[in-house]
C-alpha cells in the first residue's frame, strides 16, 4: 500500500472518529453513561469541556460541566479542580459575594493545597473591593 493511500485512510479514520465520536461525547447518551458509571475519565472530560466554555466566556455552561464532575467524582482531585474553577467562573461573572463565598468554602474544604492558597488570596482581594 502506498504512503499516500495510507495517509488518506488515516485522515478518513481521524475525520469520522472526531465527527461521530465528538457527537457522542456531547450527547445525552454519554451523559447517562457517565452518570451511571462515574468513570473518572468522564469527570476529566467534563473539566476539559468546562475550561473550553470558560475560555469562550460561557461561564454558566462551564459551571454546569464542573458540577457534573463534582457529582460524579466527589472525592477526587477532579472535584477539587472543578470546585475551584466554579469559584473562578463566579468571579468572572462579577458575582463578587458568591465568588467570595465559594473561595472561602474551597479554602476550608481543601486546606493547605496550592489552589486553597490561591482561593484565599482571591477571597482577600474580593473582600477588599
Amino acid at each position: 500500500m502506498s504512503s499516500s493511500l495510507k495517509f488518506l485512510i488515516l485522515a478518513a479514520i481521524i475525520f469520522f472518529g472526531v465527527k461521530y465520536g465528538g457527537q457522542y461525547l456531547l450527547s445525552n447518551e454519554f451523559e447517562l453513561y457517565a452518570d451511571q458509571k462515574k468513570d473518572p475519565a468522564t469527570c476529566e472530560f467534563e473539566i476539559v469541556l468546562g475550561k473550553l466554555h470558560y475560555m469562550q466566556d460561557d461561564y454558566d455552561k462551564a459551571m454546569m460541566r464542573y458540577a457534573h464532575a463534582v457529582d460524579r467524582c466527589p472525592n477526587s482531585t477532579m472535584a477539587e479542580e472543578a470546585e475551584f474553577e466554579t469559584a473562578r467562573c463566579l468571579e468572572a461573572k462579577h458575582l463578587r459575594r458568591p465568588a467570595y463565598d465559594a473561595y472561602v468554602a474551597f479554602t476550608k474544604k481543601y486546606p493547605g493545597t496550592k489552589r486553597a492558597r490561591i482561593a484565599d488570596k482571591s477571597a482577600e482581594i474580593l473582600q477588599g473591593t
